[in-house]
C-alpha cells in the first residue's frame, strides 16, 4: 500500500471533514475549489497536490470563494 505524507493526510481529512459538514458532492466541491470535479477521488487514491492547489482548496473552505480559471491561469493579460 501506498504511504501518504502527512500534509496529503492533513488536506484530506479536511476536505473529508467539509464535505461531511456542507453537505456538498465531492464533484461540486472539486469544481468550486479548484476547476476539477475528480480533484476528491484523486486525493483518495493518494494524489500528492501542489502546494498552489492545497491554497486554492484551503481558501475555498474558509472563504467559500469558488474557483476563476481566469484568475488562476497562467497565461497573463496581454500574452498571445
Amino acid at each position: 500500500m501506498e504511504q501518504l505524507t502527512a500534509p496529503h493526510l492533513d488536506i484530506l481529512a479536511m476536505v473529508e471533514t467539509h464535505l461531511a459538514s456542507s453537505g456538498m458532492s465531492k464533484s461540486a466541491f472539486g469544481i468550486a475549489a479548484v476547476g476539477d470535479p475528480c480533484l476528491v477521488d484523486d486525493l483518495r487514491a493518494g494524489r500528492e497536490p501542489r502546494r498552489r492547489t492545497v491554497a486554492r482548496i484551503m481558501e475555498f473552505m474558509l472563504t467559500g470563494e469558488q474557483y476563476d480559471a481566469a484568475r488562476h491561469s497562467r497565461r497573463r493579460k496581454g500574452d498571445a
